[in-house]
C-alpha cells in the first residue's frame, strides 16, 4: 500500500482530475491499495478565504474552518466519481470520517491521534480511498478543524504512518524540490536527494514545496517522501529520507551550500518590553484576543534595553490582519514588512563559507537590515522589493560551486 497526495494545481480542473484518476488506475498495477489525499482545486482555498473576508475582516476561526474544508471535499468526491467511472473500487472520506483527531486550535490544528479502524475496514473492499486533506475533528468539542495552509501534506504523512505505508508520494505540478524557487531563479537545479533534517530546514525557512510539519512527522515515523510530477515519465523527483546509497567519494566535513529559500512576506515587529520572552508572550496574547492565528516566529532579538524585535511570518491574509491590528496596540512601536532570505549549507556552515556569502552580497549591504547565523545556514532580513535580487545573487554561489566540479 502507498499514500499519494495530489496538490491543488494537479486537481485544478475536471480534466486534470480525470488525468489523476488515470494515473491512480495505472498505479494500481504496482500497488495493491492506494490512499489518495487531495488538496482543494487550484486556488479554491484562497477564494474561500476572500469570500469569508467579505463577511468579516477577522472571521470567526471555527466558522472559517467549516468553510475552508469544503474545498478538499469537492476534490475528493470528484476524483472518486472519476475513479468509479473507470471501474475502480473507490470511496471518499473527510478527515473526521478517516479518524483524524486534532487539538482545538482552529485554522492551525495539530493532529493528536489517528483512529484508522474505518480506513482499514474500507480497504478490505476498496482499492482506493480518496481522502480530503487539510482537515480533522477536534478531540473535545468535535468541531471540524484545519491543519494550516499546506496541511494536506501533513494529512498524507500522518495516514501513511498510521497504516504502515511503504512511502508517501507528494505529486505536484513542479517536478522536484529545487536549489531555489525556479519561478525566480531560472538556473535553479533539482535536488535528487534530501535528508529529513535538510528538507525540514528548507521548508521552515520558506520553501513552499512541502508543509514543514509534514516533514518532521515523516522523520519521526521514518516514512520516505517522494516529491515528483504528475508525469510518470519524468526523470525528475526528490526523495526525502535519511538513508541513501553512497554514489560519490565521501567528502567528510567539507561544507558547501546547496539551496536558497525565502519568506517573501514577513514582518519585523518592535515591542517595548523588558525581555525576548515577554515580547513573544505579548504577541501571542494580543493575537488570540483578536481571533488571529498564531504566526510562525522565526527570530527574536533585543535591539536595546527596552525594545525587542520579533521576526515572524504567516499566510499573507494573516500578515495583513497583523499589520492592521498591532500598530493600534500600546507597546508595539512599529510593524514593518520585510523578507527573509536564507542560504543553506551541508553539513554545516564554516567561517570560509560565511566569508564567501558576505563578499558576494556586500554590494547590497545597505539593504540588509539584520542577519543571523544558525549551525547550517545564514539568514538575511531585507526589504521585500529587494528579496529576489538577493536570492539570485546568493544562488550564483551554488552555480559557481557546481561548475567547479566539472
Amino acid at each position: 500500500m502507498i499514500v499519494q497526495k495530489f496538490g491543488g494545481a494537479t486537481v485544478e480542473t475536471p480534466e486534470k482530475i480525470r488525468q489523476i484518476s488515470t494515473r491512480i488506475t495505472e498505479a494500481l498495477t504496482r500497488y495493491q491499495k492506494i490512499i489518495a489525499v487531495v488538496s482543494a482545486m487550484g486556488k479554491t482555498t484562497q477564494q474561500l478565504l476572500q469570500l469569508a473576508l467579505t463577511m468579516s475582516p477577522r472571521p470567526n476561526l471555527r466558522e472559517l474552518d467549516m468553510l475552508l474544508t469544503t474545498g478538499e471535499r469537492i476534490s475528493a468526491s470528484l476524483l472518486t466519481m472519476a475513479l468509479i467511472e473507470k471501474g475502480v473500487k473507490a470511496v471518499s472520506l473527510t478527515g473526521s470520517q478517516a479518524g483524524i483527531i486534532t487539538d482545538e486550535n482552529h485554522f492551525n490544528a495539530h493532529i493528536v491521534d489517528i483512529r484508522p479502524e474505518r480506513l482499514a475496514r474500507l480497504l478490505q473492499h476498496h482499492d482506493v480511498i480518496v481522502l480530503a486533506g487539510f482537515q480533522g475533528v477536534s478531540m473535545e468539542q468535535k468541531n471540524i478543524t484545519t491543519l494550516g495552509r499546506g496541511g494536506s501534506d501533513t494529512t498524507a504523512i500522518a495516514i501513511a504512518a498510521a497504516l504502515g505505508a511503504k512511502a508517501c508520494h507528494i505529486i505536484k505540478e513542479v517536478p522536484a524540490i529545487f536549489t531555489a524557487d525556479p519561478k525566480q531563479v531560472k538556473s535553479a537545479r533539482f535536488l535528487k536527494n534530501l535528508s529529513f533534517d535538510e528538507c525540514a530546514r528548507l521548508t521552515f525557512w520558506g520553501a513552499k514545496v512541502l508543509h514543514y510539519r509534514s516533514v518532521k512527522l515523516a522523520q519521526r515515523y521514518s516514512i520516505p517522501i517522494f516529491v515528483g510530477p504528475v508525469n510518470l515519465d519524468s526523470e525528475h523527483g526528490t526523495w526525502i529520507q535519511d538513508q541513501f546509497e553512497q554514489t560519490e567519494i565521501p567528502m567528510y566535513e567539507k561544507p558547501h551550500f546547496f539551496a536558497i529559500t525565502a519568506h517573501r512576506a514577513a514582518l519585523k515587529i518592535t515591542i517595548i518590553c523588558d525581555s525576548c520572552l515577554d515580547a513573544q508572550t505579548q504577541i501571542g496574547t494580543t493575537l488570540k484576543e483578536h481571533q488571529i492565528i498564531d504566526p510562525l516566529i522565526l527570530h527574536v532579538y533585543q535591539s536595546d534595553r527596552k525594545k525587542v524585535n520579533v521576526l515572524l511570518t504567516s499566510p499573507e491574509e494573516v500578515i495583513d490582519q497583523i499589520k492592521n491590528l498591532l500598530p493600534h496596540q500600546s507597546r508595539f512601536t512599529s510593524v514593518t514588512p520585510t523578507s527573509i532570505v536564507s542560504i543553506h549549507a551541508r553539513p554545516v556552515t564554516s567561517p570560509a563559507l560565511q566569508e564567501l556569502v558576505i563578499q558576494k552580497i556586500r554590494p547590497w549591504a545597505e539593504q540588509i537590515d539584520h542577519m543571523f547565523v544558525s549551525d547550517q545556514g545564514m539568514h538575511f532580513c531585507v526589504p521585500p522589493e529587494h528579496h529576489e535580487v538577493i536570492i539570485k545573487t546568493l544562488h550564483q554561489l551554488l552555480e559557481t560551486a557546481e561548475s567547479s566540479k566539472e
